[in-house]
């Protein structure tokens, strides 16, 4: 398990900042993880058109507003 797969507390600077992240990485992250850690991908400064469709498929209204407003 990686830091990013911690508990939010911990994952979240590394899901929103990290460059050691790539598309794979984000999209196993999103597809197993909490509505916070959808969040904090939701928020990073890029995000990969494959990466954007599994937060959104999966993200509530709050993920979702974090994406469009990104």
């Amino acid at each position: 398990m990686s830091l990013a797969e911690d508990e939010i507390s911990v994952a979240h600077p590394i899901l929103t900042r990290s460059t050691a992240l790539d598309d794979a990485d984000l999209v196993r992250i999103a597809s197993q993880w909490s509505q916070a850690h959808l969040n904090a991908t939701a928020g990073r400064a890029s995000l990969s058109e494959r990466v954007t469709d599994v937060v959104v498929d999966r993200g509530d209204e709050r993920v979702v507003a974090t994406v469009v407003e990104n």
